[in-house]
């Protein structure tokens, strides 16, 4: 019997090693239902301002740790399923397993930094906000760096009663999220205090100017229960729209079980003026008369998440929002808030049906010897991780597995408001967990829907890294590319060998690039000797560049043979050199690294050949790229496979 097993066994690893790297596309899977109207709880309040934050002298005050608590949702953990991972995991390292997706030659990782210092908090909550001038705001928990694009340090403080001048701050301070305006040329900085309904209080900063490294925050402060109804507020997201500011989150009671969902909407220009008190919604409650958020089934959301608008034309009076179940599911819930705070708003909700998804709870990590590391990462639950709309189209993404998958996976949605059409895809690759998607753009054109993921990826066989992937404009994924390596696994605060990985991952668009232009925010495994967590996380900020809308495929440029074979090891091109000049021609890694400089000489126009060997190349993807003048001009894809 044990015999049949374990072939068994390797049958299916077989398997799931030829299925690996598989994103399995499904197109307008279905329709948008109806919107119907519905009567939720909401009154209007005023928010007093506080004060100036962000100008006062460093104080580096004792900061306390966020609860490292599992997540309410969480189920418990099936420790069959990842040992089977695990297995998975070290068979296919053992293998050379051959991508076959679409290669990732549209971007670059063109510059990458060390920003936010380990604070002692975990997890880390990345958010990174990028302004049109290059002043980058990114924020962990529990301390803000902003810094411009070549990763100088402007301003780093940790975020305690003294930034926000409010000696009342004495609890916990977290979950920060900030967001750059581009109408209004300013920036928002959202973070959360204390954890019971006594102490729970929401931080909303407008800066002043675009620089809130000098001139500092107009700072805000409400009840996280809003209500009365003796909950506080945990997990907020946040987006915009014209003129208010959304901020959501989800509603506990004292004794750690979920309640409700709550929204906050709130006018932006008066915060931006620093108003003595702005105008503001409050959307949700228990008690209040109309009743609880609900969603289409009538059940309660669990982290609503704002659709923040891809390009300045899609800026609207509405706005919208979308969740998914912490568990299992089948739906994306969606939500629309139809008008202004004034102007007697109304919410609309409705949901689609996708593919059924599970929560995956539990991660490995490599030990950095022999197998698994005994201390594994609680990769959350299925809730919805961020979201944008352009041109009417609402694109979201959330971290769940497959039914016939073992690995987390990075789930796509994209609803479109106006045709009721959804589409739908998944990214797997066998052997590794995905988790802490964060999406956005990566077009300047608004009727091209590319956009960019950021992720964090782990398993028995590596470190805890940052990658990226791209989607294009018919949902196709080309192949993950690592933005940031693991050093080490993480062992922080561990509870039963488990310890947090992170709630979200940190990405944004720079608005006015003249190529699209986007800015990640992840955390990473790595060791710091000495210190008293040593095992910990360090964070890194990577500025990604699209090369579809500066360079073009040469259509006269021939490699070959394409892929090239081993122990075949001469390829020959030819391309046309349609002006006189400097010609290079040089072969990068996926990574953006420069392989070898193959061909540098004036040519004058004319069609020439030129042949190179690839003796000494590793097996893998490459990028064969032209030059003129040092002006990119084009690529060709390279492929050096074995037999």
């Amino acid at each position: 019997m044990k015999i049949l097993l374990s072939a068994i066994h390797l049958f299916l690893i077989s398997i799931f090693f030829f299925a690996s790297n598989i994103a399995i596309s499904q197109d307008t899977i279905s329709t948008l239902q109806s919107f119907r109207k519905v009567n939720v709880g909401s009154k209007i309040v005023n928010i007093e301002k506080v004060g100036t934050a962000g100008v006062y002298p460093f104080d580096p005050e004792f900061v306390s740790v966020k609860r490292v608590n599992p997540s309410p949702s969480r189920k418990a953990p099936d420790w069959e399923h990842i040992a089977l991972k695990d297995s998975i995991s070290q068979s296919l390292a053992s293998r050379n397993n051959r991508r076959n997706n679409t290669l990732s030659d549209s971007l670059k990782i063109e510059f990458g930094y060390q920003s936010n210092p380990f604070s002692g908090a975990t997890p880390m909550d990345n958010h990174i906000a990028i302004s049109n001038d290059g002043i980058i705001v990114s924020v962990i928990n529990t301390n803000i760096l902003i810094s411009d694009t070549l990763g100088n340090q402007l301003l780093y403080r940790i975020m305690n009663r003294t930034y926000f001048g409010d000696n009342s701050l004495t609890g916990t301070i977290y979950d920060p999220r900030v967001f750059y305006d581009p109408d209004h040329d300013r920036f928002i900085l959202v973070v959360l205090h204390g954890s019971t309904s006594a102490t729970s209080k929401v931080l909303v900063c407008f800066s002043k100017s675009n620089r809130p490294d000098i001139d500092g925050w107009n700072f805000y402060k409400f009840n996280g229960d809003a209500f009365g109804n003796n909950l506080w507020f945990d997990y907020p997201n946040i987006g915009i729209n014209r003129d208010e500011l959304f901020i959501t989150g989800n509603l506990f009671t004292d004794s750690r079980t979920y309640s409700n969902h709550v929204i906050f909407q709130i006018d932006l220009q008066q915060g931006y003026s620093g108003s003595n008190n702005i105008s503001s919604r409050i959307w949700g409650g228990v008690s209040i008369s109309g009743g609880r958020l609900t969603n289409s089934d009538g059940n309660l959301p669990f982290t609503m998440v704002p659709a923040y608008f891809g390009f300045p034309e899609d800026r609207a009076e509405d706005m919208w929002f979308v969740n998914t179940n912490s568990g299992s599911g089948t739906k994306v819930y969606v939500y629309r808030i139809t008008a202004g705070i004034s102007d007697n708003p109304t919410m609309e909700i409705s949901s689609v049906q996708i593919p059924l998804y599970i929560q995956e709870n539990l991660s490995s990590q490599y030990s950095g010897g022999l197998g698994a590391s005994p201390i594994r990462l609680i990769s959350g639950d299925s809730r919805m991780k961020n979201a944008y709309i352009q041109n009417g189209v609402i694109h979201c993404v959330w971290n769940a597995r497959a039914p016939m998958n073992n690995f987390s996976s990075i789930m796509y949605a994209r609803i479109d408001s106006k045709s009721k059409q959804v589409k739908f895809n998944s990214f797997t690759e066998n052997g590794t967990d995905y988790a802490f998607a964060a999406i956005a753009p990566f077009s300047n054109n608004k009727d091209v829907s590319t956009s960019l993921i950021i992720y964090t990826s782990s398993s028995a066989t590596k470190f805890p890294d940052i990658g990226v992937i791209t989607c294009d404009n018919q949902m196709n994924f080309s192949s993950p590319i690592t933005v940031k390596e693991g050093e080490s696994y993480v062992s922080i605060y561990p509870q039963n060998n488990q310890t947090r990985w992170g709630d979200y991952s940190g990405i944004t668009k720079k608005f006015n690039s003249s190529r699209p232009e986007v800015w990640i925010m992840g955390s990473y495994g790595a060791f710091a000797s000495g210190n008293a967590v040593p095992r910990q996380w360090k964070n890194w900020n990577a500025k990604i560049v699209s090369r579809d809308e500066v360079e073009k495929k040469i259509g006269k440029t021939i490699l070959f043979p394409n892929p090239v074979e081993k122990p075949t090891q001469t390829v020959t091109f030819n391309f046309i050199a349609s002006e006189s000049g400097e010609y290079k021609v040089r072969i990068y890694d996926m990574n953006g690294k420069l392989v070898k400089d193959l061909f540098t000489d004036i040519l004058f126009p004319g069609e020439y050949r030129f042949t190179f060997s690839t003796n000494g190349y590793a097996i893998g993807n490459y990028i064969v790229r032209y030059f003129v003048n040092d002006k990119a001009i084009g690529y060709e894809k390279l492929i050096v496979i074995s037999k």
